[in-house]
């Protein structure tokens, strides 16, 4: 028997289960989200993504600043819900919320729990340069993503995914994966299994300062660095002048690795490159080429392709330099 769900999500990366439930044979009684926030270069009020397909369906839609509101509480109790499909709402869920359902609140994760436990699974899969990750289904506890598992499903992290990327990727497997979980309960085939303790990794969430690069790491943990902060909190660093020139911030969004000398690329005219040593510092910039800055590594050297100054657009490395007098030697801290 279909079940009667109320869908408790709020960016866009729960657009994805929205639409896949509404899609299914699943009613959906209505869309609970965080409430308006100041968002867009202008800074101005918006609804969250959910909420406005939500209204697009003339579903009814709630935006409690408190959870635990009694006119809240008591307006889910009037709905009566067989379970709450939770994506990405945001907040910490009270017990008096999960014990509401007969069927339990069913949480979509973009992790292979117990691994990324928290706010930020799909950003530490990329940054800890892992293989794979994916999705779980899973019965919402008290404490933080701790629930019994019910479905899980895999997906390659491929060498140019962004978080954003990946994170679309996800969304659209935990939408199939949710339908799945749901059929499966109704049918009486799905049951909960505890999760591993000892197998438990967190996945904290991000502050700004994360996205300074670290010049130390070897080439490949430098982009796995790169990708997991984008397109948020953003990977950056600072590029030290000339004397008595002030350092330039560099958010930068796209590299790739020098393997050996046979790919390094012929300087860009007027330039000589350093080449490859072992004596070379991490963070030096030891050429520039038609495409790129290639930059020392605490193991081998990556190519910056895409930069952003502070203040200014998001460009091409070679638009990048057209613009700075950037030179062999100078050093990115």
């Amino acid at each position: 028997m279909p079940h009667k769900c109320l869908f408790m999500g709020t960016p866009s990366l729960a657009v994805s289960t929205l639409k896949a439930l509404l899609d299914s044979s699943h009613s959906v009684l209505g869309v609970v989200a965080q409430p308006d926030r100041p968002g867009g270069r202008g800074m101005k009020i918006q609804s969250p993504p959910t909420i406005q397909l939500a209204k697009k369906h003339g579903l009814p839609t709630f935006q409690p600043e408190n959870l635990k509101d009694p006119l809240f509480l008591q307006t889910l109790r009037t709905m009566a819900p067989d379970v709450i499909v939770v994506a990405a709402y945001g907040k910490f869920i009270p017990q008096v919320i999960l014990d509401l359902p007969p069927k339990g609140c069913i949480n979509v994760h973009p992790s292979l729990l117990p691994k990324y436990r928290g706010a930020a699974p799909i950003n530490w899969a990329i940054i800890n340069n892992d293989s794979e990750t994916g999705v779980t289904t899973m019965i919402v506890t008290p404490k933080m993503d701790a629930g019994p598992l019910l479905k899980q499903r895999k997906t390659p992290i491929l060498p140019e995914d962004t978080t954003e990327i990946l994170g679309n990727r996800l969304a659209n497997i935990g939408a199939e994966l949710l339908i799945e979980t749901l059929d499966e309960l109704s049918a009486g085939r799905l049951h909960p299994t505890p999760q591993d303790e000892s197998q438990v990794i967190l996945a904290p969430p991000l502050k700004k300062e994360d996205g300074h690069i670290d010049w130390k790491k070897s080439a490949p943990l430098i982009i796995k660095h790169i990708y997991g902060m984008t397109p948020w909190p953003g990977a950056f660093s600072f590029l030290a002048g000339r004397e008595g020139v002030d350092k330039i911030r560099l958010k930068i969004y796209s590299a790739f690795r020098v393997s050996g000398a046979s790919e390094v690329p012929k300087p860009r005219e007027g330039t000589q490159a350093v080449g490859h040593k072992s004596s070379n510092t991490p963070g030096q910039i030891l050429n520039l080429l038609p495409h790129g800055i290639e930059v020392a590594s605490g193991q081998g050297a990556i190519i910056l392709t895409e930069v952003q100054p502070e203040g200014k657009r998001r460009m091409d490395a070679r638009d990048f330099l057209n613009g700075h007098p950037v030179t062999i030697g100078m050093r990115f801290e």
